[in-house]
């Protein structure tokens, strides 16, 4: 049974005044009813059930705002987001001031056995250095590295970078160097001709020193 309200229970803040009608909430008609809301009703009488049923609304209209801000990923719930691949590693190699490097991958073995066959067949020297030097550019670089064939009993200075082959072989009892590189320089510091040593590729040449770049 609803009792007058006192001082030490009044409605909230823009909560409608209370009247006096008849409704069916109520046995007998004539009572007190609020009808700003259900918050107000009956139970308003109790103030800590009043106090109890604020804070249940207030955390829960809280929690589902939190709730919406992670969903949306705007507030401070939201998932951290997912953290940019790493760039890629370049693996370019600079030759000369330019090119990239040349991915060439070459079998040493089957390489030696390709050099050796055409070395041998060679009527003389200079034969020799040309059918190793045409060889080991055309067929093992497949024209896309540098080659050096080089008679060792001379002295030289050889800077090459990206080495990708060298053997030597000795032929009629004279030891020839083969490199396939990528780029660099050559010192020829004895003998020249094509007895002695060979070269193709990229390069420019001054006397007995040669420059290689990336072909």
């Amino acid at each position: 049974m609803l009792t007058k309200l006192t001082s030490a229970v009044r409605p909230p803040a823009g909560a409608r005044t209370a009247k006096r009608l008849s409704c069916s909430c109520h046995s007998p008609p004539g009572k007190v009813c609020f009808t700003g809301g259900a918050d107000w009703s009956v139970r308003s009488r109790n103030p800590l059930i009043l106090w109890s049923e604020v804070m249940k609304k207030a955390i829960v209209s809280t929690l589902g705002a939190l709730a919406s801000a992670a969903i949306l990923g705007t507030g401070a719930l939201a998932a951290p987001a997912a953290a940019a691949p790493p760039a890629p590693v370049s693996h370019t190699v600079q030759a000369g001031g330019e090119g990239p490097q040349v991915n060439i991958n070459i079998d040493f073995n089957d390489a030696v056995r390709q050099l050796s066959s055409v070395m041998v067949a060679a009527a003389d020297r200079e034969a020799l250095v040309k059918n190793a030097m045409y060889h080991a550019f055309y067929n093992i670089g497949q024209s896309r590295l540098n080659v050096m064939v080089f008679n060792l009993r001379q002295e030289h200075a050889p800077r090459f970078q990206n080495v990708k082959f060298y053997s030597s072989f000795t032929i009629n009892g004279v030891t020839y160097g083969v490199w396939i590189f990528e780029n660099g320089s050559f010192d020829n510091n004895g003998d020249g001709g094509w007895i002695n040593w060979g070269f193709m590729g990229n390069y420019n040449r001054n006397d007995k020193h040669v420059d290689f770049y990336v072909p």
